[in-house]
């Protein structure tokens, strides 16, 4: 059930059956900006991420291309067990340094930067509406990979150190799917 979605519409391909509302589903959620440059590194990261699955056969996995537009994406984080998500985080590291931190481990205001809704924020908009409805909804697990930025000047291309580090953020988004698949 390899699903490839951007915004504005986050729905299914139309030659897809859309989720059933019962489908627990492992996100890749793509964020940020590309308009500034490397702020859609998590754009870019799923657009790789795309042509690397169809590569290997996957469809084991949701690529969303969501970008600034988190509030879009509820229906996704609702049914998602698992996200990853992709953006630009500034840490002050060096320009390409890619870090790796759970949710836990960050504060939402962590990771709003430069977007008006963190992904957290979202989920956390997402836990009081499922609890208000008597849902069996459970928090899923979220991981995010966030990478140094070296521009944030308007431009749709990505500097040299944060285009170096697509190869590692997909070998990473590859590896945390197997392990969370794996169990």
């Amino acid at each position: 059930m390899m699903t490839v979605c951007s915004v504005p519409s986050l729905r299914a391909p139309a030659d897809q059956a859309p989720m059933a509302s019962s489908d627990r589903i492992i996100l890749v959620a793509g964020l940020g900006n590309e308009l500034l440059s490397d702020d859609g590194i998590g754009v870019h990261a799923c657009r790789l991420l795309e042509q690397q699955a169809r590569a290997k056969g996957r469809s084991d996995v949701v690529i969303a291309e969501i970008g600034t537009a988190v509030g879009d994406a509820m229906h996704l984080f609702e049914q998602a067990e698992l996200i990853l998500g992709i953006d630009a985080l500034q840490a002050g590291g060096a320009p390409g340094t890619v870090y790796l931190a759970k949710a836990g481990e960050l504060d939402s205001e962590e990771l709003v930067g430069l977007h008006q809704l963190s992904l957290l924020g979202a989920l956390q908009m997402v836990e009081v509406e499922a609890s208000g409805r008597s849902s069996a909804w459970q928090r899923p697990q979220v991981e995010i990979i966030g990478v140094e930025p070296a521009s944030l000047a308007l431009g749709m291309s990505l500097s040299a150190p944060v285009q170096a580090a697509l190869a590692p953020i997909t070998a990473q988004v590859w590896q945390r799917i197997d392990r969370w698949a794996a169990g």
